[in-house]
């Protein structure tokens, strides 16, 4: 493919028979390789979050998808070179009209399914990056959690040593501790309600 329908351009600036089925035998197998990789990207894509997900599979599905484009676009022009090629032999036109529209067939069903596999891949990628926003989420809220637990036990264990600490005395509960235990139900109250919600 590489160097473009020049290769197939003889000395004359003309184009004929052998210019013709040159051209047209390049586009048939460039169409062979386009549907062998979109055979290969649908493979790939399947992966996608799934255990068998990877960065090398990522890094292979995107060379394969840029060559793929690369191809499609060769073989787009090559196509419209090959349209350009007519015949003053009556026999060769009919023939040649009906290959001319098969290969623009066979090359629009491969283009097709290369376009179906990429907005596959593009999906795949939204729910990948919905699920990691889901899963943060979930930490977030569970470190929240801890957070709020962690203090709520810190301040018990205060009240409790202020308890021990005047019981040991003899004293009964100060203001400050029935103080501080008024606010630390208060808030445990409010606290197991919010995380409720």
């Amino acid at each position: 493919m590489d160097g473009g329908y020049s290769l197939y351009q003889n000395s004359s600036g003309g184009r004929g028979e052998r210019d013709f089925h040159q051209l047209a035998h390049s586009i048939g197998s460039s169409i062979q390789k386009i549907s062998k990789n979109v055979t290969s990207m649908q493979r790939m894509v399947h992966q996608l979050g799934t255990p068998q997900e990877s960065s090398d599979l990522k890094s292979q599905l995107r060379q394969l998808q840029h060559y793929t484009q690369q191809l499609v676009k060769d073989t787009n022009d090559n196509i419209k070179e090959l349209s350009k090629i007519n015949t003053s032999v009556p026999s060769e036109k009919q023939q040649w009209k009906m290959q001319k529209e098969r290969l623009t067939e066979e090359f629009t069903t491969a283009l097709t399914s290369f376009q179906e596999v990429q907005r596959l891949e593009a999906q795949k990628e939204k729910e990948d990056i919905k699920r990691a926003k889901q899963a943060s989420g979930r930490v977030a809220l569970n470190m929240a959690k801890f957070f709020f637990r962690w203090i709520w036990r810190s301040e018990y264990e205060t009240v409790r040593a202020a308890d021990r600490a005047e019981r040991s005395t003899g004293n009964e509960a100060g203001p400050a501790t029935r103080r501080a235990r008024a606010e630390r139900t208060g808030r445990a109250g409010a606290g197991n309600q919010t995380i409720g919600e």
